[in-house]
């Protein structure tokens, strides 16, 4: 039956899953719209029996708005490949993931502030 695991319990993992499906589906959108997009996957790379980091990738319908993005950040331009939906995007993990990561999270901690005043 789907939705169930051994032992008769629901598995969790699939409304995850959707939520997640439309969390990225907001967010391809929003890259269709000429805005920079970041996704964090929901799983992370395991590279030769390290620890796992995370996978983010940066979307944007427009290649030179993405690779000025890029170029701020430090990230090559080689990096930038077209996916088969046609959106040009990075794929980033370890440091560069977890810069953007930490990047993100200073920004959201100063809209709580504005948020708050």
């Amino acid at each position: 039956m789907p939705g169930r695991r051994r032992g008769g319990f629901r598995d969790r993992r699939v409304g995850v899953a959707q939520v997640v499906d439309t969390c990225r589906a907001e967010l391809v959108k929003r890259a269709r719209a000429g805005k920079i997009a970041i996704i964090e996957m929901p799983f992370a790379v395991k590279t030769r029996g390290r620890r796992c980091r995370p996978f983010v990738k940066v979307m944007c319908a427009d290649r030179e708005k993405l690779l000025q993005w890029g170029r701020a950040r430090g990230i090559p331009a080689g990096w930038l490949h077209v996916s088969r939906s046609g959106l040009p995007h990075f794929d980033l993990w370890g440091r560069q993931a977890e810069s953007v990561l930490r990047e993100l999270e200073r920004i959201e901690e100063f809209l709580k502030l504005l948020e708050e005043e």
